[in-house]
């Protein structure tokens, strides 16, 4: 496996966001001094960018770290100093990630970086931006991205090129598990507490239900009766939880369901075993139901 350094920043708050920037201009801080950086916005994206680019020469700025909600974080201090001195951003693009919508503009104003727009070739689902979870996605966003590293080094295309071939097959090799392991639960309902797993669900015919309404707040009495009847009509089993988010609401409707409440992380560092291990998750609940 490859080994770059890939940071991660914790939180601060953030005045003054331009002037941040200007201050910050040329003070790279503890970044790699021989290698170049690339800011990304959520963990899976490090991920992608780790697989691609060549040994020892790329420093990944994760904007978002590991455990924080990327609706309500704001960007540290630290990640501005490097975003200044940053030569890509890989952009997800997504309407409704509020991360982008909220800092993007100003955390570039005082930077150089290119922004790479990784999914634009993708197609969107309106509410969902976590368009990393889906296969067909993630290959368009590792041609862009291995093209946009190809680039800023150039002397490095073969073993970019070496790379983004062994991702490829990783990931067709998990696409073709993932449809065959849940080709058989066409139409199957599973409980989430966020609709982060929307993509896996339209390519595979499944149906995600979420418990927080719209995608954001916790439900409300009526909505929590109306979660359970469903719940036991369906036979679920599990119902899945991420770090991101207060439990509390799942955990009730677990109870009343007598299911088990399982945490399924959207942004952990490898996008593919991201797939792979929500498609296990998956395969077990669909197994365990038994749908009145």
């Amino acid at each position: 496996m490859l080994r770059k350094r890939i940071r991660r920043h914790g939180v601060f708050r953030v005045v003054g966001l331009a002037l941040i920037l200007a201050a910050c201009a040329g003070e790279p801080g503890d970044a790699q001094q021989d290698a170049v950086i690339v800011a990304v916005p959520v963990h899976p994206l490090a991920g992608l960018v780790d697989a691609l680019a060549p040994e020892g020469l790329v420093e990944v700025v994760i904007l978002v770290p590991p455990g924080a909600n990327p609706a309500t974080h704001q960007p540290s201090i630290r990640a501005l100093r490097s975003m200044a001195v940053a030569r890509l951003y890989l952009e997800i693009g997504h309407p409704e990630f509020m991360f982008e919508r909220t800092w993007l503009d100003g955390a570039l104003a005082g930077s150089s970086a290119t922004r790479v727009p990784l999914f634009e070739h993708c197609p969107l689902h309106d509410d969902d931006p976590h368009v990393w979870l889906s296969t067909r996605c993630l290959a368009v966003a590792a041609v862009a991205t291995a093209s946009a590293l190809t680039g800023i080094l150039p002397l490095h295309s073969d073993e970019i090129a070496a790379n983004l071939e062994k991702f490829e097959a990783r990931l067709q090799r998990t696409a073709d598990s993932t449809a065959l392991r849940l080709a058989r639960y066409k139409g199957r309902m599973f409980f989430v507490l966020h609709p982060a797993w929307g993509y896996l669900a339209h390519d595979n015919n499944l149906q995600q239900m979420s418990i927080q309404s719209h995608g954001t707040g916790d439900p409300g009495a009526s909505r929590i009766a109306e979660l359970i009847r469903l719940g036991r009509s369906q036979g679920v089993q599990t119902v899945f939880v991420q770090p991101q988010f207060n439990p509390a609401s799942a955990i009730l409707i677990a109870e009343e369901l007598g299911a088990t409440v399982v945490t399924l992380d959207p942004l952990g560092p490898d996008p593919v075993l991201l797939i792979e291990s929500a498609t296990s998750a998956l395969v077990v609940e669909f197994e365990q139901q038994s749908p009145r």
